[in-house]
């Protein structure tokens, strides 16, 4: 793994973690449209759970651009 590659995982590891913790939020109830996004541990007062199918849809697209940039960005060149 070359130096491009860590910096890859190390970027998917915080966004992971980043969008893990400030999760899109959705209302409960006849309504049930989305609520925005706040922190897991302090979630918004009204009857809300997190929206797991929006949570989803962001690990993909996290996934998948890193996936991408890890076996798509070429190795930088040395000097020599």
């Amino acid at each position: 793994m070359n130096t491009r590659q860590r910096w890859i995982v190390w970027g998917w590891t915080a966004a992971m973690t980043g969008v893990s913790i400030y999760p899109p939020w959705r209302h409960r109830g006849t309504y049930g449209g989305p609520n925005g996004y706040h922190l897991l541990f302090l979630p918004p007062v009204r009857p809300i759970s997190v929206d797991i199918p929006r949570l989803i849809v962001e690990w993909i697209s996290i996934s998948v651009i890193a996936a991408c940039l890890y076996f798509t960005w070429p190795e930088g060149r040395t000097k020599g």
